[in-house]
This record gives C-alpha cells, sequence and structure tokens, in this order.
C-alpha cells in the first residue's frame, strides 16, 4: 500500500533548512522536564498511558521523507526549496517511555544539558523518559521544534496527564496533516500572489534587520546557547493597560521596539514576531502539531514617541500580516534574495503558555534544558506565572554576549517601569 506524503508547513520549511546545514545543531530542540518533589509516578501506568498516546495520535510518529519529481511536481508560484521533503507517520517505528534511574546529582547533571541532536528522516521527531532518583521522579519530553510548537507540547503535556488518571482524551487523528496539504495548496492560488505584492512593498526599503550582535562581519554564527532570565511582577503592568484599554501583547511588544530602537540607535525597526496559527477555541484545546507562523514588523519609530502611537503602529503591522498571510514573509525574503534572513523575535506566549502537570496530587512546573548548538539570533519570550512575567532570553553566543544580554533586559525592565510610572 502506497503511503502519502504531506507536505510541510512554513515554519517547519525554515527550521529543516536550518537543520540541514549542520545536521548537530540542537537549538530546536524543546526539551524540558518537569520535577516532582517525591517519587509519586507508578512506572507501569506512564507507559501505558503514552501507549495509548501514541496509538490515539498518529502525528506523533510524524518522520521526514525525500520524494521524487515525480511525486511533487514545481509549484506555480513558489520555488519551494524543500518541496521533495515530505512527511508521513512512520507507525513501524519503535517508540515508548524511556526509563533512567540515576543519583541527585546525575540528574543535575543530566537537566543542565543538551539533549542529542533529532535525525529527522531515521528515528522519531521526539523522546519521552521517567527520570528516578531517590527523592524525585522527573518527566522529561523532547520535541524536535518541527514536531510541536509551544501550544501543542502544553496540550501534549496536559493530555498525558488526563490518560494517567485513566481518562479519556480527543484523538487528533490526520488533522495537522490536512490542514498542512490546505496551507501548501494554497500557494498557488491568486490571493498568494496578491499576499506576496504586499510582501514586496513591507520589503522595498530593507536592507538589514534591526539587530545588535557584536559584530557585522561574522561568518560563523555557530555557537553555544546563551540563555538569561529576568521576573518581573505583572499586577501594575496590567492595570496600566486595562487603564489605557490596550491588550498586554500590543503594549510589550511596542516596549520591545522601543527597546531594540535604544539599544541599536536605528530609527526604522525590524524584528519578527510569531502567530500561533489557531482560533481561540483551539487554543483552549489545542491542535498538536508547527502551526506558527512569522509576521515582520516594520515602522518608523521617534524616541519621543508616544508610546500609544508605538501601540497602534503595532497593531496596524500584525492586522495588515494575518490579512495577508496566505503568502509567507519568508517566502518573499528568499525571492528577494536576502541572505540574512535572521532577526530578533518577540514572543508572548501569556497564559496559554503555563506548563505544568499534575500526578497523584504532585504538581511540577515544566523548565527548559540547555539548548546547545545553536546559531540563533535574539530570541525574546514573555510567559506569565502567577503574578510575575517571566523574560526567557536565549540565542547564540557567537553572535551576542553576556554583557549585551543583560543590558537588553534591563534596559526592557526599565523602559516598562517608566512607562507606567
Amino acid at each position: 500500500m502506497n503511503v502519502k506524503h504531506y507536505p510541510l508547513t512554513v515554519i517547519q520549511s525554515d527550521y529543516f533548512l536550518d537543520w540541514d546545514q549542520n545536521h548537530s545543531m540542537t537549538q530546536y530542540n524543546m526539551a524540558g522536564y518537569m520535577s516532582f518533589q517525591t517519587n509519586c509516578i507508578d512506572r507501569e501506568r506512564l507507559e501505558k498511558a503514552f501507549e495509548k498516546m501514541l496509538s490515539l495520535n498518529p502525528y506523533l510518529y510524524n518522520r521526514f521523507v525525500k520524494v521524487s519529481e515525480d511525486e511533487m511536481p514545481p509549484l506555480k508560484y513558489y520555488n519551494d526549496p524543500t518541496r521533495l521533503i515530505r512527511q508521513y507517520p512512520e507507525t513501524n517505528q519503535e517508540m515508548k517511555m524511556n526509563y533512567k534511574e540515576m543519583s541527585d546529582a546525575e540528574l543535575d547533571a543530566y537537566i543542565h544539558h543538551a539533549t542529542p541532536p533529532f535525525d529527522l528522516f531515521h528515528e522519531p521527531m521526539m523522546r519521552a523518559t521517567l527520570v528516578r532518583t531517590p527523592t524525585h521522579d522527573v518527566l522529561v519530553y523532547d520535541f524536535f521544534h518541527s514536531l510541536m510548537d509551544g501550544v501543542s507540547i502544553r496540550q501534549f503535556i496536559t493530555d498525558m496527564a488526563t490518560l494517567y488518571q485513566g481518562d479519556e482524551i480527543e484523538p487528533q487523528g490526520m488533522r495537522f496533516y490536512e490542514i498542512a496539504e490546505k496551507q501548501y495548496e494554497a500557494f498557488d492560488s491568486e490571493q498568494y500572489l496578491t499576499d506576496k505584492r504586499f510582501n514586496m512593498e513591507k520589503l522595498k526599503n530593507i536592507s538589514c534587520y534591526t539587530d545588535f550582535c557584536k559584530a557585522d562581519d561574522i561568518t560563523e554564527s555557530w555557537g553555544n546557547s546563551l540563555f538569561g532570565q529576568k521576573k518581573v511582577p505583572m499586577d501594575r503592568i496590567k492595570a496600566w493597560a486595562k487603564a489605557n484599554n490596550y491588550t498586554l501583547p500590543a503594549f510589550l511588544m511596542a516596549v520591545y521596539a522601543k527597546t531594540l530602537s535604544e539599544m541599536t540607535g536605528e530609527k526604522k525597526v525590524v524584528f519578527f514576531t510569531y502567530y500561533h496559527g489557531r482560533s481561540p477555541k483551539e487554543i483552549k484545546k489545542s491542535l498538536y502539531g508547527q502551526l506558527t507562523f512569522p509576521m515582520l514588523l516594520v515602522f518608523d519609530i521617534d524616541q519621543h514617541e508616544d508610546i500609544k502611537s508605538l501601540i497602534e503602529k503595532v497593531k496596524i503591522n500584525l492586522m495588515d500580516d494575518l490579512r495577508h498571510c496566505i503568502c509567507p514573509i519568508y517566502h518573499t525574503i528568499r525571492e528577494l534574495g536576502i541572505k540574512d534572513n535572521y532577526a530578533t523575535d518577540f514572543l508572548y506566549n501569556g497564559p496559554y503558555m503555563d506548563f505544568f502537570a499534575c500526578y497523584e496530587g504532585n504538581t511540577a512546573v515544566w523548565e527548559w534544558f540547555d539548548s546547545g548548538v545553536s546559531m540563533s539570533h535574539l530570541e525574546f519570550y514573555i510567559y506569565q506565572d502567577d503574578k510575575r512575567y517571566i523574560i526567557d532570553v536565549t540565542c547564540s553566543d557567537a553572535l551576542y554576549t553576556r554583557e549585551q544580554v543583560d543590558k537588553f533586559m534591563n534596559m526592557y525592565i526599565d523602559t516598562v517601569e517608566r512607562i507606567i510610572s
């Protein structure tokens, strides 16, 4: 029986191109752990829950494959560099809940190292492990980012806990593949050409992105992941946004634009953000997969400009990009031959990215592993945790210094404080 192969989504294609430059890269390993302060997890029940998870969701067996020209003819309007790279559920591959026993000291070393690289063509794109020490049970999940975005990892964690306690989850079937196929077919539509013209206009006067790398003449961006984190109270930020009738994402993104301009001295600000690719209903019960797509914010900025004016510019940019999303901005960047399509990223992940799980009445919060080998330009994440915002920054130490990262984070927090005061 012939196996049907499906196209990659926009971000899957981009991640594959990066991975294909260096198969030892680990910056797209979405690896994290939840450490329970007691031995509370029944290994046999956990293994059965994982087996049921796989049986209900064939997408978790996802694998890439290179196909022939006959199987995937060229598109009319887009010369896709990953056209012959397809995906499908390889349900014959072995996947299981792994088990490790170690000391507490060994656990500390284990969680502070990057996970191994993935082979996208010959092995699963996810790993699951129960680690047991004399004092802790630790659930470890490791996904290649092409398989799952953050929203779907959160859903996966929730669903695993549901199955463990003996309750049912809704099977997701082949929904992700169907969406990927529909998106790909739209690249041959007239709307694609309309949206492409919009992107061309947006990019016509851009020679570079707004960034503060160590130097402009860096030829090798491969380095180790550099990570920074700050925690700030959110009550006053929420109160300010509510009093001024602005959403928190728009306000915090406008502050990012202002800080980026101050840090670089540039008056034109250009950076990426990402839309989760789901309706409000789908956020509550998320579809597994990599559905995010990039949006490039471009606008002029005056340091004396009122923050409310910047917020309006952010909102206009976002709405325009959502209306013209059939042609992804990455496609136009490649067609124009802009060699460095890596700008800084701002991601507001808000309350729908609070990763935690409860097993036998014991709750653990998700923590990330080190990302290891990276070529990443600055990625700036804001999460909501109880009454705090957690600001995480990750990047390659071949591109940025620790001093630069700390300075930028402090400038951002100072700017927020200055505005709301």
